[in-house]
């Protein structure tokens, strides 16, 4: 755990937990089958959603919706560096979805 100020907010950051992280799965999943999922907050940031703050900070929806994205960006590093292994497994499963689509992989992604 880890924790930033924004604004004179303190931020908490949390670490995933192994089942944490099935879940998000898990939800991502049932989102898009169900057309849930809201292209604003899947877009906004190249490697995280809005939903991942959500789940990784104490921030509630209408907080998060108060900040600039450039505010948020110091927030995301910190999801970054405290759910290092999410973030990487991310990256992995996006190289393989493109492979398998036949997509151009880009370096970092």
């Amino acid at each position: 755990m880890a924790d930033i100020t924004i604004r004179g907010r303190k931020i908490v950051v949390r670490e995933l937990t192994v089942q944490q992280i099935r879940d998000w799965f898990k939800e991502l999943e049932e989102m898009e089958k169900e057309g849930k999922a809201n292209i604003a907050d899947e877009t906004l940031f190249p490697d995280a959603n809005i939903h991942d703050f959500l789940v990784m900070t104490d921030l509630t929806d209408k907080e998060i919706g108060g900040f600039t994205p450039e505010e948020l960006v110091p927030v995301l590093e910190k999801m970054k560096e405290v759910n290092s292994y999410f973030f990487d497994q991310r990256r992995r499963l996006i190289a393989s979805a493109r492979r398998i689509d036949g997509a151009p992989t880009q370096a970092g992604a």
